[in-house]
């Protein structure tokens, strides 16, 4: 008890030691400014705005300041000192107010050096405005972070639709747009008469050089602090003064900020940060850089995936790592189902196989992986048989995965002369409530068109352009923009096509699907028209038509299957992007194949009929639920085979499912020489699908290339390109060649080598 008295006495002395400090560093502080007010000297006060306004207290910090300056008469004038890039908007509002207020009693001068968004809001609320040459200056605009859907309860009872999410979402836009007119009204006001830009080209957001924005009027000239205060000092009508930093309470000196420039002024913005202080809805005038403004974007949009394995008769990918989900299509299914059809979504590339063609269509919309040859294949049939196909692309960050943006879709739609491009399409003229709300008209070629008819124009929420041969469903009007290309026109955002029997429909827009924003303008009636077309269309299997002959395959030279005895041994040379090792391949039994890696060994089992049931390794374990067969021998030019597979991955204690597929096809049969022998060999060329669902996440992997099969020993090469994902991102691709260098038999009975043929292979 006597030791844990002392320390606590301690503990005490050290707290009331630190208040006296602190009371006395107040004392000084106020003391200071009694001795302004009484010395009846005349000052001039300096505030500095540095950094983000994202809390309340920075903003108080501030207010308190001016406030100071507003009251004490001995400061005659003030310089507002800005290095901020703005923050939450009605922080910011309530320092320009407070400085507008206080420039009517009191001349207000402002240094910019990075002024930028809600900086600069504060900026104009100066009389004069200071920048160095290379100040950033601008970025005027609002950022906005939209309401949710909310989800009702029936514990916690609200009195209006809007009282727990506080604004509509299909006016949202228009919200944005108002406090845009706010920011736009301060600054013509604040530079009235020396602005050399239009309210249109301020509202663009660009950021200017210091030396840039004196010429176009958003600052006055080119000076520093000293200049401020010169000029500060003539606007009040003193010529004796001493400055005062406010943020400090002492006696100015030259300000210079040791810290990194971008670390310090963002360094309290984080996502967290900005959804815990502001939840959503939120508006801020804010400057974020791209990097951070991609994340801020992406975090508010949760995908909710609706995987269904019902006979729909409208198939949607979700195979591909399509961001698409249910809530996006949910009117489109809801008229689907009006006109007496039904969706199903899948994430299993082998399930839409095996429906296409008894679907009416296939909607692919938003894939963030690439389509293979094989794939796109099978889709040009199913819409040269007669399926429609719907083609939706959306470049918003929430539905693209970066940097491929449009390439994933682009691997399909090529195929069908349809091309989305980068970028998106903005009008500050003509919009919903929002430059990027772009309004789009139907071609005159196209007004019959059951697609259209009876449609005018249509709204995109955030969309890019379509190049294609295929005739245009709807334009834009020749004042739209692309980001990328940065000049006006006519821009193609949605076009049709037949292929044989069947209909190729693109858009490039995802959201004007959903609801609210199927409500406007005239898109309702377009997904009602699309949704009748798909419901009257015959899926291809129940068309009646000619089946098509099937060319006979010429008579050639064949492979038959290897007859392998047990104990056959064979070592291969494996290189792999460029580095070498060895892999053993023994035959230990009738069902059993045992596989040597540097790293770890691998146990191959086989049924009575050869097909492949599981393996395992370490404490991993398959198990094929339907086992993979052996190649269809004999092996001739021109065969193919497929299969597909689901399987059970248990790694310790823990299971997981996936899903595995393969094509193969004989090129050719053709003599081959390995490790100084001459085989005739078929050459299979491969493509197998690997996809593993762990814990939310899935990991995919695409392996394409060529074996070489022969009657005598089996596999003697193979050359592959394996592209490896994680969650529909590409992580790495990986090229392997792996060659026969050896063969050994190892007898029963003597347990001892003989060997068959033996010879290293010369690289």
């Amino acid at each position: 008890m006597r030791v844990y008295g002392v320390g606590y006495g301690r503990v005490l002395a050290f707290v009331l030691s630190m208040v006296i400090v602190a009371s006395l560093l107040v004392a000084l502080y106020f003391t200071y400014y009694m001795f302004m007010e009484r010395c009846g000297r005349c000052f001039i006060g300096l505030v500095r705005i540095e950094g983000a306004i994202i809390y309340d207290e920075d903003a108080y910090r501030y207010l308190r300041l001016i406030e100071s300056a507003a009251v004490n008469s001995s400061i005659k004038a003030l310089v507002v000192y800005v290095n901020s890039p703005g923050g939450y908007a009605d922080l910011v509002e309530a320092i320009h107010l407070e400085l507008s207020s206080l420039g009517r009693v009191k001349p207000v001068v402002c240094v910019a050096q990075l002024a930028l968004s809600g900086g600069y809001y504060i900026a104009v609320a100066a009389e004069h405005i200071y920048v160095y040459p290379t100040s950033y200056v601008g970025s005027i605009g609002v950022i906005g972070i939209g309401p949710s859907i909310l989800v009702p309860s029936e514990r916690v009872m609200e009195t209006g639709p809007y009282k727990i999410v506080g604004f509509s979402r299909l006016l949202f836009p228009y919200n944005i747009t108002e406090a845009l007119d706010n920011f736009l009204d301060a600054v013509e006001s604040g530079r009235r008469g020396r602005l050399r830009l239009s309210r249109d080209e301020l509202s663009r957001g660009l950021i200017y050089i210091g030396s840039e924005a004196v010429k176009l009027g958003l600052a006055d000239e080119l000076g520093s602090i000293r200049d401020a205060l010169n000029l500060a000092s003539k606007k009040a009508g003193i010529e004796e003064y001493e400055v005062v930093d406010l943020n400090t309470g002492k006696p100015y000196t030259e300000y210079t900020s040791s810290r990194e420039l971008y670390e310090y002024l963002w360094k309290d913005i984080s996502l967290e940060a900005l959804s815990k202080t502001h939840p959503p809805p939120a508006l801020y005038y804010i400057y974020l850089p791209p990097q951070l403004y991609l994340e801020l974007a992406s975090q508010y949009h949760t995908i909710v995936y609706n995987t269904t394995y019902s006979n729909g008769r409208v198939l949607v990918d979700l195979s591909h790592g399509n961001t698409v989900s249910w809530i996006d299509l949910d009117v489109l299914s809801g008229k689907l189902v009006e006109n007496g059809a039904s969706i199903a979504f899948t994430r299993s590339w082998m399930d839409i196989e095996d429906k296409l063609l008894n679907s009416s269509a296939l909607i692919i919309a938003t894939p963030t992986v690439a389509y293979t040859d094989r794939e796109a294949k099978l889709v040009e049939e199913y819409v040269e048989k007669g399926g429609i196909l719907l083609l939706f692309f959306d470049p918003s960050v929430e539905y693209v995965s970066i940097p491929n943006l449009a390439y994933p879709i682009n691997t399909i739609a090529s195929r069908f002369n349809i091309y989305f491009a980068g970028g998106y399409l903005y009008n500050n003229l003509e919009n919903f409530g929002f430059y990027r709300n772009i309004y789009a008209y139907i071609a005159k070629e196209a007004i019959d068109n059951p697609i259209v008819l009876n449609v005018t124009r249509i709204a995109l929420f955030t969309a890019t352009h379509i190049y294609s041969s295929s005739p245009a469903l709807a334009y834009t009007s020749n004042n739209t923009y692309s980001s990328t290309a940065e000049k006006p026109g006519r821009y193609t955002v949605a076009v049709y096509g037949r292929r044989g029997s069947g209909l190729v429909v693109a858009f490039s827009d995802l959201s004007f699907l959903q609801e609210p924003y199927c409500y406007v303008a005239d898109n309702l009636k377009l997904v009602e028209n699309i949704a009748s077309i798909i419901a009257q269309n015959t899926p291809p299997a129940r068309r009646v038509e000619k089946p098509p002959t099937i060319p006979e395959i010429p008579e050639t030279r064949e492979i038959s299957e290897p007859k392998i005895p047990v104990g056959l041994e064979k070592e291969y040379l494996c290189i792999e992007d460029g580095e070498e090792y060895r892999i053993i391949w023994v035959k230990v039994g009738d069902r059993e194949i045992l596989v040597v890696y540097p790293q770890t060994t691998i146990h191959y089992y086989y049924d009575e009929e050869g097909s492949l049931t599981s393996w395992t390794t370490d404490n991993i374990t398959c198990i094929y639920l339907e086992p993979i067969p052996k190649p269809p021998y004999p092996l001739v030019a021109g065969k193919e085979w497929g299969w597909r597979s689901r399987y059970s991955l248990s790694i310790s204690s823990l299971e997981y499912l996936g899903s595995i597929e393969g094509y193969f096809k004989v090129e050719d049969v053709e003599e081959i020489e390995i490790a100084g022998r001459v085989y005739l060999a078929a050459r299979v060329a491969f493509e197998i699908n690997d996809t593993l669902y762990m814990d939310g996440a899935s990991s995919r992997s695409i392996s394409r290339g060529f074996q070489w099969i022969c009657s005598e020993i089996g596999h003697i090469r193979e050359e592959t390109t394996t592209y490896y994902y994680i969650d529909s991102i590409l992580q790495t691709i990986v090229k392997r060649i792996l060659v026969l260098e050896e063969v050994r038999y190892r007898s029963k009975s003597i347990y001892s080598w003989n060997t068959i043929h033996i010879q290293q292979v010369v690289y």
